[in-house]
Formats: structure tokens, C-alpha cells, sequence
């Protein structure tokens, strides 16, 4: 994702250097210990793992299986723009967004 950001506009990318340099909103929630923004901020992560969950729904119909019918390809032999394995690096985004959930046994 790192790489993704030279291609952004200079803009775009002083923005993202910023948000880079502030505390985690998580840190900040969890120090809180309100219920309320706690639940809020998951229900975001929920929100956005969700989002993954079409990604990879779409990514399969529309790229895979197309490609499937085309010729004969291994899922394992797709590549995402960045050079990655477009299946394992979807599936790990999405659980990396999953992870950033804060569970009640995160509290301090």
C-alpha cells in the first residue's frame, strides 16, 4: 500500500503522511473505555470489512472466473497491480481490517 501512495497526487499523499503521524484512533478509544465509540468504531470496521467482503466477490466474477473461461489458469497465478498474489493479498487485507476491531479483552 506503501508503494500505491507515489502514484497519488502530491496532496493526497501529505494528507496520508499526516493521518500517518496521529495517535490511533484505537489507542485513543480504548484509553476512553466508552462502550458507546467503542461499539461505533467497530461497527466502522464491521462497515469496512464488509466493503472487502465485495471486493473479493467482485474481484472473482469479474477477473477470475472470466479469466477461467478464457484459458486454462490457476487462482494461485493471478497478480494484483502491486506484483502480489491478488487472492492472498484480498484475503489479507480483509482480515487485517478485521483485526483492527478492539475487543472488550483489548481494554486496558
Amino acid at each position: 500500500m506503501l508503494e500505491m501512495r507515489q502514484y497519488l497526487p502530491q496532496f493526497h499523499r501529505d494528507f496520508l503522511n499526516q493521518l500517518c503521524i496521529l495517535p490511533q484512533i484505537s489507542a485513543i478509544l480504548l484509553s476512553s473505555e466508552n462502550e458507546e465509540w467503542i461499539q461505533g468504531f467497530n461497527d466502522v470496521v464491521d462497515s469496512f470489512k464488509s466493503f472487502r467482503d465485495q471486493h473479493i466477490q467482485l474481484t472473482t466474477v469479474y477477473i477470475i472466473q472470466q479469466s477461467l473461461k478464457e484459458k486454462e489458469t490457476k487462482t494461485e497465478e493471478f497478480v494484483g497491480t502491486g506484483g502480489t498474489d491478488l487472492v492472498q493479498f484480498l484475503k489479507q487485507t480483509r482480515q487485517e481490517t478485521l483485526n483492527a476491531k478492539i475487543l472488550k479483552t483489548n481494554k486496558i
